[in-house]
């Protein structure tokens, strides 16, 4: 699909077309996550979470769903079925989320080092993050897949699903440490 195919049937030009999209992916798939203001940064670091992880996946969710990217069922359903006929346009979305990832992580590093009493097991600022970041995104995908299959248009549906999921996660770690602790 070019741009030139995006344009023709509605009329428009390719100038027109980039005054209101940066790529012919993020017209189709959607802009991505968006970048956090500094205000949410100083507001995210100001003071500990009582639970860092429940935190980070809510400021996560945050970055996805904005202004520029409101929640709508009907819009994602679609984009989905776009993404399944066109799966080169996924590259686009994973590189945006990818770059997000990497925002919460630097986040979450610089929230360790101010705040180290909540570190477990004695890692270092940056491995403390990159495990919660890569828990949040193991979350978050499964609760959104979980969240797709029910049906449910509620957006805040989505998070209550990657919570489910983390304490479904933490039974499995548990049994995993139970087993090793009998051997």
């Amino acid at each position: 699909m070019t741009i030139e195919d995006i344009c023709e049937p509605v009329g428009i030009s390719k100038r027109t077309f980039f005054n209101y999209f940066a790529s012919k992916e993020e017209a189709i798939i959607g802009p991505g996550p968006r970048v956090p203001s500094r205000e949410e940064l100083d507001e995210f670091l100001a003071s500990p979470h009582q639970d860092i992880f429940v935190s980070t996946l809510r400021f996560f969710y945050s970055l996805l769903f904005h202004e520029n990217n409101p929640f709508n069922w009907t819009t994602m359903k679609r984009r989905h079925k776009i993404k399944e006929q066109e799966p080169e346009l996924s590259a686009h979305q994973i590189g945006s989320f990818h770059s997000a990832r990497h925002q919460v992580e630097d986040l979450l590093t610089r929230y360790f080092l101010a705040f180290p009493a909540d570190i477990k097991g004695g890692r270092s600022a940056q491995e403390e993050a990159r495990l919660v970041t890569g828990g949040v995104i193991m979350c978050m995908l499964n609760g959104a897949k979980r969240w797709e299959e029910t049906g449910s248009q509620d957006p805040d549906a989505i998070i209550a699903h990657s919570l489910d999921v983390r304490q479904g996660f933490l039974r499995v770690l548990a049994v995993g440490v139970d087993k090793q602790s009998n051997n």
